[in-house]
Order: C-alpha cells, then structure tokens, then sequence
C-alpha cells in the first residue's frame, strides 16, 4: 500500500513474504523471479519463473502470447 517513490530500499529488496502470499490487484500481472519455485506459477496478481537454475540446472522461461503465457522449462 505504499506508492513506488515513497518506498526505502529496505521495502523494495525485503518485501519476498508479502509479495507472494498477496492476492493483491496491482492492477497489472507482475513477472517475477528471487523467490524460488519447483514449477513455474501463475496467479491472478504474479507469475514466478524462478526454478533456481544455479541450484537445480532447472531454467524457466515465459512466453508470452498476446493474452496466453506459457513456460518453457530446460
């Protein structure tokens, strides 16, 4: 609830927990990674494509066509 240019740096790089378990309309979809997932995830509010390559040899990608996405996934 707090707008982009009021936000300390501790809000932009700290906020994992509330940002993923949110069901927040941000009133856009956010594409994100730094919080890892088994699979890639699609929610209403986030897509999530981090699948920790440099721990799992697992590389996400999301392909975006006009209003489907997809994933491809190494």
């Amino acid at each position: 609830g707090v707008p982009l240019d009021a936000q300390d740096r501790a809000d932009l790089l700290g906020v994992r927990r509330e940002f993923t378990q949110s069901g927040f309309d941000f009133g856009f979809c956010v594409v994100h990674g730094h919080t890892g997932v088994r699979a890639p995830e699609q929610h209403k509010n986030r897509i999530a494509i981090d699948t920790g390559a440099f721990a799992t040899g697992v590389l996400t990608a999301a392909v975006f066509e006009q209003s489907d996405v997809s994933f491809i996934t190494t």
